[in-house]
């Protein structure tokens, strides 16, 4: 299976952010929904992220980025759920473009994954 999101994010002040998006899940017991939810920068540059999907499910998360060089950065995930539980990531991301980015990584729910990211 497979988890997906699209969300737009807005923000309010330099620290806080409002978001709304639609939760794709193909996992066993997965759900596919709407999401609104809220980030909050903390000290230290990490994001604290909560969301509510309209089938029941609560996410809270920490995540960090770190810059390893110019193009390569180090994303860390720490994620707890009330239907998924807990998961942790690392991934690599790659910087193409400053829209565009190669990703790959290692999921504590999905194994070893590659990606693309767009952003616009």
């Amino acid at each position: 299976g497979h988890e997906a999101e699209l969300t737009y994010q807005q923000m309010l002040n330099p620290r806080l952010a409002l978001l709304a998006g639609y939760r794709f899940d193909t996992m066993e017991g997965g759900r596919d929904g709407p999401l609104l939810g809220a980030s909050y920068v903390l000290p230290y540059f990490i994001d604290l992220r909560l969301t509510q999907q309209s089938g029941g499910e609560t996410r809270l998360g920490l995540m960090k980025s770190l810059a390893l060089a110019d193009r390569v950065r180090l994303d860390l995930c720490l994620q707890h759920g009330t239907l998924t539980g807990t998961a942790g990531s690392a991934h690599l991301r790659y910087l193409l473009t400053k829209e565009t980015s190669l990703i790959g990584g290692w999921s504590s729910d999905f194994g070893l994954g590659a990606g693309l990211t767009v952003r616009f």
